[in-house]
């Protein structure tokens, strides 16, 4: 947030920014975007709703566009091509990015099956140790839960889900325990 409020206010004095103790209107709006954009391409995803996605994908490709390089300006006061307006341009970086995986995305399909956690794919120690901080996130192992639930057919409740989900966390770190036990034994 301090190395970045600049992009997104209009103000370029880090201590009366601090002193004011408020978040710029257009990071805020910033990240309320991006989160409900993450939101709604996980539930497209669990439905494997191409079309879905192609009309998400064109609506955000304008949106981001009309955001950046009209909205955001307007309300700072700053161009986008301005040097010090770093911030909005690495975001639009990692946004072109994320565009683009989702064209092939698009054009490659959905799997038939979705499996899991990208983290639970493999039993070493660089996964378990992924897996470990990506639990340590506020917030976003629940939200991904209650998202799977939400959008995946099933005759589970919500608390059978979330014990079937809490027994899967549960056995993966085992596992990935005895994996590093079998690998770097130690001596008795």
């Amino acid at each position: 947030m301090l190395l970045g409020y600049s992009g997104y206010s209009g103000s370029e004095d880090v201590a009366r920014f601090l002193e004011e103790n408020k978040i710029p209107i257009g990071f805020l709006i910033t990240l309320l975007i991006q989160f409900a954009q993450i939101i709604v391409d996980r539930a497209i995803y669990l439905r494997k709703y191409i079309k879905g996605k192609l009309l998400f994908q064109i609506f955000s490709i304008i949106f981001t566009h009309l955001w950046l390089f009209f909205v955001l300006p307007a309300m700072t006061d700053k161009s986008f091509t301005d040097k010090t307006n770093l911030p909005p341009k690495l975001w639009y970086i990692f946004k072109c990015i994320y565009f683009l995986l989702s064209a092939f995305q698009i054009r490659s399909g959905y799997p038939t099956r979705i499996l899991g956690n990208t983290f639970c794919k493999k039993y070493n120690f660089v996964n378990w140790y992924l897996f470990k901080v990506y639990m340590l996130i506020p917030f976003v192992y629940d939200l991904r839960m209650y998202m799977d639930w939400i959008w995946t057919d099933t005759s589970l409740v919500l608390d059978e889900w979330s014990l079937m989900e809490d027994i899967f966390v549960n056995l993966y770190q085992r596992k990935c325990e005895l994996r590093l036990d079998e690998e770097f034994p130690e001596p008795r």
